[in-house]
């Protein structure tokens, strides 16, 4: 007579929901990425974009601010230089959830940094000369096919730049790498984020960049930062670089 099965006591795991394996994707990836916190930010992301081929808009949401995870191509890209094990991408289950303190940052994670959010106005379509148009610009920028016209909606660099007037940016300028009009995003503390344009000037010798507002309106018009390895800190994303304005009539 044979026997019946036995079956197990123990209950069956729930499966993890969506968001559940989201966050245990972002902190096995993290953990690889940066060597356990080991290797410093900026050449965590630097290596990030290399590797990925995406630019350091996305590797910041990914590694910094965790909002969208990288899609399938990067994940491959990611899992094949970092040697991830396929058993930790794919686990049978998930470990247990770590608590997290209102204090941390995966508590209360800000929005994305990206342009594409923005008021903006593509420069190529399928009706446009494109030809004529790469043309066009580049005598503002060396990477036609990143810009973009975005209508400017703060009054912080009037009179220079007007609430409504059109900025001509480059996407593809995601560090301060020059002086210059530059669209950031910025997070302040336990706040939302904000977009803005501040002229950055770089301070030669002191690994420090000056962001000014030229608004006389605005009290706190001045404010430096020190670069590390070319990147502002963590809560400032540059979004691109303004290198042409066509001013309302």
């Amino acid at each position: 007579m044979v026997s019946p099965e036995r079956r197990s006591s123990q209950p069956a795991s729930p499966a993890p929901t969506e968001e559940e394996y989201r966050e245990y994707l972002h902190d096995v990836l993290a953990r690889y990425i940066t060597g356990n916190g080991t290797a410093k930010q900026s050449a965590a992301l630097s290596e990030l974009v290399e590797v990925t081929g995406r630019s350091m808009s996305a590797a910041r949401n990914w590694l910094v601010y965790r909002q969208h995870l990288p899609d399938i191509e990067s994940v491959a890209k990611i899992v094949r230089h970092w040697n991830i094990p396929l058993s930790e991408v794919f686990p049978r289950e998930l470990p247990a959830a770590r608590a997290v303190g209102a204090d941390e940052p995966g508590a209360a994670a800000p929005a994305p940094f990206d342009i594409n959010d923005l008021s903006m106005f593509p420069l190529f379509g399928p009706h446009q000369d494109a030809a004529a148009m790469e043309k066009a610009l580049a005598g503002y920028t060396e990477q036609p096919r990143t810009a973009m016209l975005v209508r400017m909606a703060w009054p912080d660099q009037e009179p220079l730049i007007r609430m409504g007037d059109l900025m001509l940016v480059d996407s593809s300028q995601e560090q301060i790498s020059r002086n210059g009009m530059y669209l950031l995003r910025i997070i302040v503390a336990r706040g939302a984020p904000f977009t803005c344009v501040r002229m950055a000037v770089l301070q030669p010798g002191l690994n420090t960049v000056k962001l000014v507002c030229t608004n006389p309106l605005y009290a706190a018009s001045e404010e430096s930062h020190v670069l590390e390895d070319g990147l502002l800190p963590p809560h400032i994303a540059v979004l691109a670089r303004v290198v042409g304005v066509m001013n309302r009539c």
